[in-house]
């Protein structure tokens, strides 16, 4: 199962329009260089609208799930099977791809991807901006089981995308703040139940000597006889 190397890139994905648009700059290392798509829906966004307006960036705050689909569109032939993952640069900012790490023989489409933002500050994406990377090898026979076609749709993320999404989702920085709170409470809770235990102790020892002292008194008489 050969990869492609960056000449075959060149010659096969203009001939056989396996991205487009094709841009062949974006060849580099035996991969090709995908853009951040127009739609994008994010965790932390209250709203269930996927359209990016054009020339608006795209944030994923620490913590918070989003998913993202290619500028380009693709198209895998039977006989062939594609790997994909987002550059190391925006890697090393804590952008994880949770979804798959492959893409079937016969799949045609833009591609989605389900990300996560495992870093401490918010990540921010330009349209068309390099983020994803495709790499294409063959197989040793056409797969006779290959990727469904699938209608067009109006939409690369759907609403059932969305609906898997959708919930507040707690940053690892939120969880942190709930954490040291809880321990506040509880240190100040421990101490009022210490100060609790403390009175009470101090008032039965008050009690026992006031009780001594009594008894002392009225068996005085009997002991001096």
């Amino acid at each position: 199962m050969p990869f492609w190397s960056s000449q075959t890139l060149r010659a096969r994905i203009p001939a056989d329009k396996l991205i487009m648009p094709f841009d062949e700059s974006r060849i580099l290392h035996a991969a090709y260089e995908m853009g951040v798509g127009s739609e994008a829906f994010v965790t932390s966004n209250p709203s269930d609208k996927t359209q990016v307006p054009g020339g608006s960036k795209i944030t994923i705050p620490p913590g918070q799930f989003g998913m993202l689909v290619t500028r380009e569109v693709v198209h895998i032939p039977i006989n062939v099977i594609a790997f994909i993952s987002i550059r190391a640069g925006i890697k090393f900012q804590g952008l994880v791809n949770v979804s798959g790490f492959h893409v079937d023989p016969g799949y045609s489409g833009q591609l989605r991807f389900a990300v996560y933002n495992a870093g401490s500050r918010t990540i921010v994406l330009d349209q068309d901006q390099r983020v994803f990377m495709i790499w294409f090898a063959d197989l040793d026979h056409a797969d006779d089981n290959p990727y469904p076609a699938q209608p067009q749709a109006e939409s690369a993320i759907t609403a059932d995308h969305v609906s898997k999404l959708q919930g507040d989702v707690a940053s690892p920085a939120v969880l942190k703040m709930q954490i040291e709170q809880l321990k506040v409470e509880l240190d100040k809770k421990f101490l009022a139940t210490e100060q609790t235990r403390l009175f009470n102790r101090t008032l039965i020892m008050l009690l026992l000597g006031i009780a001594i002292t009594i008894a002392v008194s009225l068996l005085r008489p009997y002991i001096e006889r």
